[in-house]
């Protein structure tokens, strides 16, 4: 039942591992067009049942660079939200 964040996805090696397991949401953040365009095409089955989110965010969020439907408000709050967990736990 949980949303997960993949910040930097590359390829998407890890995001394959992750979507096996069956996630409820999964989101991707990449900030390389070409491997935002990779990944819309290798992924394209989980996009067309909503598990899955791409956001390109190399130079702005719009609706251009995103697939998935979450809004460009939510993509930024998700940002902040995950920068200050990240803040937050012990090193």
């Amino acid at each position: 039942n949980n949303i997960i964040i993949e910040i930097g996805p590359g390829t998407g090696q890890l995001t394959k591992e992750i979507l096996d397991l069956e996630p409820k949401n999964l989101i991707l953040i990449e900030k390389d067009s070409e491997l935002f365009a990779e990944l819309i095409n290798k992924f394209q089955k989980n996009l067309d049942n909503s598990v899955l989110k791409i956001f390109n965010v190399k130079n702005s969020m719009n609706s251009k660079n995103s697939y998935g439907g979450t809004s460009e408000r939510n993509i930024k709050n998700m940002i902040i939200i995950f920068s200050l967990i990240q803040l937050s736990s012990p090193i």
